[in-house]
């Protein structure tokens, strides 16, 4: 369990870095225009899914970061293809705020759920889901949600969406499905509180 946790921490830490891919991508798109985010966006997309070619069809890869893809990953795109699929789409698609709550929430929140659910879990409510880790990712998903959006509504749902998604997705790839379903529930959301 200890070497486990430790790899657990080294992924997350990776994937908490993509922290900094959403403030760079906010910095050009306030700065140049969401076009030319979109685009940068987009090449460092084709870099990192060019490097995962070369890691599963050529078997080029770096030992050490081998040890921290998944099994699912072993022969497939990593989970960084994935996240920068969502942040395209999310920005494509949602308002900036929504866009920046649904990447935050699989971040960060996905980060807290597996440190503290890894950690500190010992209810486990299905499959490898503890409760400590569910409500750890629900408290900090309300906490990006409450910084970012302004209608409680969309506060509630997208909080309530993206923590229910996390927690019932196994197999299909959570960077991927948590972000644009949270986001689009957030989006329409918003606009029913508009209109209303």
């Amino acid at each position: 369990m200890q070497k486990e946790l430790k790899i657990e921490l080294k992924r997350k830490a990776i994937h908490l870095s993509s922290v900094f891919a959403i403030l760079i991508f906010l910095i050009i798109y306030f700065k140049l225009g969401k076009i030319i985010a979109l685009l940068l966006t987009t090449l460092v997309l084709l870099i990192l899914m060019f490097k995962d070619y070369l890691r599963v069809e050529k078997g080029l890869s770096i030992s050490w970061i081998s040890e921290l893809y998944r099994k699912k990953e072993a022969k497939s795109y990593s989970a960084a293809v994935y996240i920068y699929l969502s942040i395209i789409l999310c920005y494509a698609l949602f308002e900036v705020r929504i866009a920046t709550a649904a990447m935050l929430m699989i971040i960060v929140g996905d980060a807290a759920a597996a440190l503290f659910g890894k950690s500190i879990g010992k209810r486990f409510v299905m499959k490898n889901r503890t409760l400590e880790g569910i409500l750890a990712e629900l408290i900090v998903n309300f906490i990006v949600a409450l910084l970012l959006l302004e209608s409680w509504a969309v506060i509630i749902a997208m909080t309530l969406a993206a923590t229910l998604i996390e927690t019932l997705t196994y197999k299909l790839e959570d960077n991927l499905v948590v972000p644009i379903s949270t986001g689009f529930l957030g989006q329409i959301v918003q606009i029913l509180v508009r209109t209303i």
